[in-house]
């Protein structure tokens, strides 16, 4: 009987240990299948990762060229408001120049008219007192021949 009671024990560890060596097996292979999705979510993650950073990073490298355009677009901007500003003051300048050189004209064509009439006035004088002088002169000789 303690032949039989020992063979029972060996039998019983026997199955105890091949249940439990299944248990782990099977353990084992979950966790190996587990371990494998886990893998490849890590790398299907790490591929995800580097390709938004790849993503990312050209779109950054577009928003720093579409900056760079914009700020060489306000910059000609500026220049062709500054050309623009500049070339008012010039004709501003040249407009009150001519306004200036009209002004004189129109003083100094004003001051020949006015002398030029004053000339004509002082001839037509002058031809009024000759004029005057002579037909003193021709009634005094009618007078004068009248008289005699």
């Amino acid at each position: 009987m303690a032949n039989e009671s020992s063979q029972n024990l060996n039998e019983l560890l026997l199955t105890f240990s091949t249940e439990l060596r299944k248990r782990v097996q099977i353990r084992a292979e979950e966790d190996n299948g587990a371990n494998e999705e886990l893998g490849a979510a890590l790398q299907q993650a790490d591929t995800d990762f580097y390709a938004d950073m790849n993503r990312l990073q050209r779109e950054q490298l577009d928003l720093a060229d579409q900056v760079s355009r914009l700020q060489a677009a306000l910059l000609a901007a500026y220049e062709a408001k500054e050309k623009k500003d500049a070339e008012i003051e010039q004709f501003q300048a040249e407009h009150n120049d001519w306004k200036a050189a009209s002004m004189e004209l129109f003083n100094e064509t004003r001051r020949d008219i006015c002398i030029s009439r004053a000339t004509e006035d002082s001839v037509q004088l002058r031809a009024l007192q000759v004029g005057l002088e002579n037909l003193i002169q021709t009634n005094k000789r009618q007078k004068i021949d009248e008289d005699a």
